[in-house]
């Protein structure tokens, strides 16, 4: 499949993996590729569990658009899965900052310091590890 079938990253099949094939080559070949393309691509990539490039795509659509408010959101849930506890809570915080109506960054920011409460790590996530499910 040709990445312009894709014409703006989005999910035009069920395929994560094709997906991310075909967005790679798209932003390959764009001049000045957008924020929306690489939040898509980080979808793409933390659906197949490549999360470390998932967190780098959040993170382009970030610097491109720093009042992305669901890149913030997604790019806690990786850092969240990665164990990076303070990134996590700091990424739900800017989310809310920027959208205080987004129900799911909310959300995410409360749980997310409840479980670092119950756990014993505070607020800030300073000292928290989570280990992997065996």
């Amino acid at each position: 499949m040709r990445a312009d079938i894709l014409s703006d990253c989005q999910w035009a099949t069920g395929k994560a993996e094709l997906v991310v094939e075909s967005c790679s080559t798209l932003i390959r070949e764009q001049e000045k590729p957008t924020a929306e393309m690489h939040f898509n691509l980080g979808l793409a990539l933390k659906s197949v569990g490549r999360l470390e490039e998932a967190e780098r795509e959040y993170s382009r659509a970030i610097q491109l658009d720093a009042s992305y408010a669901a890149a913030y959101v997604n790019r806690g849930n990786v850092r969240l899965l990665r164990n990076n506890f303070d990134g996590a809570l700091s990424d739900y915080r800017m989310a809310v900052k920027l959208d205080r109506k987004d129900k799911t960054a909310r959300d995410n920011l409360r749980a997310t310091e409840a479980a670092l409460r119950k756990i014993g790590a505070g607020r800030t996530g300073k000292g928290a590890r989570v280990e992997p499910f065996p």
